[in-house]
């Protein structure tokens, strides 16, 4: 049995490698822009960071190849027999690579985001018949729809994107769906809300999504330390209302595993999809009244864009744009399917945000200039 997985040494593919590894998946071929001895050794020090259990670091080390690969070049960029022979031996692609910047170029999330999957899908074709195709996309392929339940089999783009990442990764859907239905090859689409380590990450794991975020946070507040002073008001446009769906990262590689598990024997053309999602939305006005407790030096608010906007929200303006419009969702998302694939009580805890100031304090976090701290490089 060989298992190959593409974005293996990203935020997700760590945790998901970790666990996968728990269960003795047999040969794991990791896809990476890396050269092999970089990514293996970037690998082995993200599982030691996260204290994975012995057995897992030494299944790593026997068990796990790292192929160099370039999942926007037709072929992968690998040699024609490299990837025949790749493909030949393959029972399970897990595809999770992905450029994850919500303001990057259209066209560089479109080259890997969507003909990076087409590629990937290529290798797919060439694998045996009974080879699975798990493919990683996300529950923001839901767009600007901001009100309502989004259920697992809705992909619809009549609404509109709250930016260039979510229009690629539903551009990648679709060319799933299409490569499902002329291969006859079943495909489960697995789509996780924010994901996040309920920690902070060690130096040697890749930072959760939200990183870039807390990142400016950090800068403002290192800036604009007002000591024995009342807190400047941040006025952000947004619903008090408001509401995300983030998800304990360790718990959806786990979930996401174990549904692939259950999951088997689809009919021909088939893609299953599930929600990889909390069962409780976080309500924005915790996370204000967290950031009050925990970043004194601000008062944090939504509601209408301020007509006169002081510079720490001209700064927000600029530097947060991609994130402020989720600060208007109040959508909800099915997960029936998930539940009816997960064995009964799995299903995550509540969910700590202690991670989130924390972090603030850490020495692990730079303190980027606000235009290099939006960019998260790709997966």
């Amino acid at each position: 049995m060989t298992v190959v997985i593409t974005g293996g040494t990203g935020f997700t593919g760590t945790f998901l490698l970790r666990s996968m590894l728990a269960r003795d998946p047999g040969e794991v071929v990791v896809l990476s822009r890396d050269e092999p001895g970089r990514a293996h050794g970037r690998l082995l020090r993200a599982l030691d960071a996260l204290a994975a259990p012995s057995a897992v670091r030494q299944a790593a080390r026997r068990q796990v190849t790292a192929v160099q690969a370039d999942i926007t070049r037709p072929g992968l960029g690998l040699p024609a027999d490299r990837f025949a022979a790749l493909a030949a031996s393959m029972t399970e692609l897990w595809h999770c690579a992905a450029d994850t910047t919500l303001n990057a170029d259209p066209a560089s999330l479109r080259r890997v985001n969507l003909g990076g999957t087409q590629n990937v899908l290529a290798l797919a074709e060439a694998a045996p018949p009974g080879a699975r195709v798990r493919h990683l996309s996300t529950a923001f392929v839901a767009g600007r729809r901001r009100e309502g339940l989004i259920l697992e089999d809705e992909l619809d783009d009549s609404a509109g994107f709250e930016n260039d990442y979510e229009r690629s990764k539903y551009d990648a859907e679709v060319a799933v769906r299409d490569w499902s239905s002329r291969t006859g090859r079943p495909v489960l689409v697995l789509r996780p809300s924010l994901m996040v380590h309920d920690r902070p990450a060690p130096a040697g794991v890749p930072d959760h999504q939200i990183g870039s975020l807390v990142s400016l946070l950090a800068r403002m507040r290192a800036v604009h330390r007002r000591p024995g002073r009342e807190p400047l008001t941040v006025r952000l446009p947004g619903r008090p209302d408001a509401r995300l769906n983030m998800v304990q990262v360790g718990w959806a590689a786990e979930a996401m595993l174990e549904a692939s598990a259950r999951i088997a024997g689809r009919p021909a053309g088939a893609v299953t999809t599930l929600h990889v999602v909390h069962p409780q939305d976080t309500p924005a006005e915790k996370l204000w009244r967290l950031a009050a407790e925990n970043v004194p030096e601000f008062r944090l608010t939504l509601g209408p864009a301020p007509a006169d906007p002081n510079f720490l929200e001209r700064f927000a303006a600029t530097y947060f744009q991609p994130f402020l419009p989720f600060a208007w969702h109040r959508r909800s998302y099915d997960r029936a399917r998930l539940v009816s694939a997960l064995p009964s009580g799995h299903r995550p805890g509540p969910l700590s945000f202690d991670f989130l100031f924390a972090v603030l304090d850490s020495p692990r976090i730079e303190r980027p200039h606000p235009a290099s701290a939006e960019r998260r490089p790709s997966r």
